[in-house]
This record gives structure tokens, C-alpha cells and sequence, in this order.
């Protein structure tokens, strides 16, 4: 065992420190210690009213990674059919008493099968064409003319090659968007500047006001209050001359450049220079969430190199998965936390599971990335819709948007940049 976990009294007083809501480092070892088996995963899985089965709930799982774990007999392709099941929403995690993390435990057991070979061969091929769909996918389509004449939001109905769909076992209703006519990636200027439109006019809102008065939902003041946030903030971050590099991500790249266009005239709106190099590539999640940590690591690492000699306050995503693997998986993939990526293993003689560091293996293999992540990445990332309310002083204490128009607030003050 490494001596960097502590004995198995230290590991159970940090589990027993988390249930009694007292701070204490995060280990995934002590996640199977806080599992008391109360049930309550049970009743927000969105899997088990589908499967009816304990296995398809967080507890199940939990139950079968310790079996796993401790080496009992359990087939690989049995259980990487069921943990693949696994919708990693994290229901299970916000809804825990004792605050067990099932979402770690599971991604501990996917790297286990993946490292075994137990990944299928179709899912490993699906992986490769993810990250060459720009090649082999989205310029064919765009060559042939596949692409979608409307917007996205709201759009069903059958794809031109539906009749396809039943060779690969799926229905043919199963709706797989076309992808827009340009990327917003290479497709303009890789930088926009605030001073480059106009700030917002006293009449800004003439326009909305017709309809929405008829409809009962202008108010004259809350759109006053509004103007004078969004205007305040565009003088700070003007004369601070605050700029946002704008993490894209593929599906948005793609398929919904209009709004990566809309949050880039948002962000200039509001006085902040926007960023947007088209070498951007993908962060990793989906090999990471199929349990491939090496192939993650390796476009982990690639990403943080294009963020290298770019100055900027922050990294602006509307890439849910990306934003997450940004803040909280790039740590953990290169080993910068206590709870950083690991292997688990069972203690026989302490009954205990303890987490083993490779901290060795990835100082030696990306030397650079702790570094690089440090100065270009750590405390930066930001949500498009969290650096919007933090530009216009929204409290969190607030209740929702009605915040922003709370008549005793102070003007949005000047951003506190970077952490």
C-alpha cells in the first residue's frame, strides 16, 4: 500500500468527518466506506423504473464493485454491460445522505474493464470515428449537402438515411441531427472584441415591448434595471480589458454555431473580448466515460498544450460535459489532488479498500501538465450562464433572475477575474 492514503483508522475517519459534514479530503476508497445501503439512490435513478432490477440502481452498483473488487468471480462482459448503463447524471450523489459518490466508484470499475480488454470492439470503433468525425463525418455531409436548412431546437422526425437504422439495431424513428451548414469554429474571426459593437442603447428594448406588453410581461423598470447592470458591467470589463477564451466543443461547434455566435455577442456586449482559436480539440470525455483513462489523458493533455500562450481572465463553455471534465476531471486524470485518478484494491488482512496512486507513471509521461494546467486552466472555467450572472452581479443568494432586478442592489461592481 502507498503511505500516502493513511492507515485504515485514518481512512475511516475521513469517511465518518464526511457524513458528519465536516471537511475531509476526497478518496474514493472511503466512497464504498459511506454507502450505508439505506436505499435512497433507489428512488431517483432515472434506470431503475426502466430495468426493475437492484442491480440498475447506485446501491446495486455499489454492491457489485465491492464483489468486483475483491476479486470474486464476475464476468467482465456481465458487468461492463451493467455498468455501462450508467447515465452518469449523479442523481445518486446529490440525493446520498452520507454523501458516497456511486459515479466515482463506477468510472473506477469501467477503468478496471477497459484496462482488461472488456471494452466491445463496436464501442471502441464508435470512439475512433467521435474523434475523426470531422474528417470522415462532418465534411463529407457538408460536401454532399447533409446538412439542416432550419434551426435545431425543437426539430423531430426521420433522418435521410433512417432506412438505414434497422442493419444497426436501432428504430427508425431514433432522430440523429445533420449538422449545420458551417462550424462556428473557421468560420470568423477568432477573436471579437467588445469595442468592436455597440453597447446597448437606451431603446434597446422598443422592440420587445409591443408583444411582450400585450402579453403582460414588460415591466418598464425591471427592463431599466437590466440596461444599467448590462452597462455598468461592459464599462468595467472594458476599461479592465477582461477577455474570455471560448471553449467550443464539438457537438456546439457543429451542430449549433448560432449559439456559440449569440454567447459571443453576449460576452461583447458586456465588455469582454472573446477568444475563439479554431485548433480547439476535444477534451476527452466521451473515452473518459468509457473508462479508456489513457486515451482520455492523451486528449487531456493535448487540449491544455492549445491553451498554452493565450492570455485570458477566463474559459467560457456551454459544453456541460466539457465545463466538468475542465474543472473536475483534468485533476484527477493527472494525478493533482488527493483524489486523483486511481486504481482500486482490496486490503485482505485490513478489510479495506485503499485507492493507488499513479502519480509516478503521469509525472513522467506529461511533466508539463501540472504546470499547464495550473496557470491556463485551474479556477478559470466558467459556465456561459455563470459568467453572465457573475459580469452582472447576481448573488447567489438571489432567487433566480429576479436578482438581477432587485432595486436595493448595488450596480454590478467589477468582476473579480480569474481565481
Amino acid at each position: 500500500m502507498d503511505g500516502t492514503n493513511g492507515t485504515n483508522e485514518e481512512r475511516k475517519g475521513d469517511a465518518k468527518g464526511a457524513m458528519n459534514g465536516k471537511p475531509s479530503k476526497k478518496d474514493v476508497a472511503n466512497d464504498f466506506l459511506l454507502c450505508n445501503r439505506c436505499g435512497s439512490c433507489r428512488s431517483v435513478c432515472p434506470l431503475l423504473p426502466v430495468y426493475r432490477e437492484e442491480w440498475a440502481g447506485g446501491r446495486g452498483k455499489v454492491e457489485l464493485a465491492e464483489g468486483f473488487f475483491k476479486g470474486e468471480k464476475l464476468d467482465d462482459r456481465e458487468m461492463q454491460k451493467v455498468f455501462d448503463l450508467c447515465l452518469h447524471c449523479m442523481t445518486c450523489e446529490e440525493n446520498c445522505p452520507s454523501g458516497m459518490r456511486a459515479d466515482e466508484i463506477v468510472m473506477a470499475v469501467r477503468a478496471r474493464l477497459a484496462g482488461r480488454g472488456a471494452m466491445p470492439r463496436m464501442k471502441r470503433a464508435a470512439l475512433w470515428m467521435l474523434g475523426k468525425a470531422d474528417g470522415i463525418l462532418f465534411r463529407p455531409a457538408r460536401a454532399l449537402g447533409l446538412v439542416r436548412r432550419a434551426p435545431l431546437h425543437g426539430v423531430y422526425g426521420r433522418g435521410p438515411l433512417s432506412f438505414l437504422y434497422p442493419l444497426l439495431g436501432w428504430p427508425r424513428e431514433r432522430f440523429i441531427p445533420l449538422p449545420a451548414g458551417k462550424p462556428f469554429l473557421g468560420s470568423g474571426t477568432e477573436l471579437a472584441r467588445a469595442a468592436d459593437i455597440a453597447a446597448a442603447p437606451a431603446g434597446w428594448t422598443e422592440g420587445k415591448r409591443p408583444r411582450a406588453a400585450a402579453e403582460g410581461r414588460f415591466d418598464e423598470a425591471k427592463a431599466a434595471r437590466l440596461l444599467d447592470l448590462v452597462a455598468a458591467a461592459r464599462r468595467a470589463n472594458v476599461a479592465a480589458g477582461r477577455r474570455a477564451y471560448f471553449f467550443v466543443g464539438h457537438a456546439v461547434n457543429q451542430f449549433f454555431p448560432e449559439e456559440a455566435r449569440a454567447v459571443t455577442r453576449l460576452l461583447n456586449l458586456l465588455g469582454v473580448d472573446v477568444i475563439a482559436p479554431k485548433n480547439q480539440v476535444c477534451c476527452g470525455a466521451p473515452v473518459f466515460y468509457a473508462g479508456d483513462i489513457a486515451g482520455a489523458r492523451a486528449a487531456a493533455f493535448d487540449l491544455l498544450e492549445k491553451f498554452e500562450g493565450h492570455s485570458y481572465d477566463w474559459i467560457v463553455t456551454t459544453c456541460s460535459s466539457g465545463g466538468l471534465m475542465l474543472k473536475e476531471e483534468f485533476p484527477k486524470l493527472f494525478d493533482l489532488t488527493h483524489d486523483g485518478y486511481f486504481e482500486i484494491d482490496w486490503d485482505e488482512e485490513k478489510e479495506s479498500f485503499f485507492r493507488v496512486p499513479n502519480r509516478s507513471m503521469v509525472k513522467q509521461e506529461y511533466p508539463r501538465a501540472e504546470d499547464l494546467y495550473r496557470q491556463y486552466v485551474g479556477g478559470k472555467v466558467r459556465d456561459a450562464n455563470e459568467l453572465v450572472a457573475e459580469l452582472l452581479g447576481l448573488r447567489p443568494e438571489g432567487s433566480g433572475l429576479v436578482g438581477i432586478f432587485d432595486a436595493s442592489a448595488a450596480p454590478a461592481a467589477a468582476p473579480a477575474g480569474a481565481a
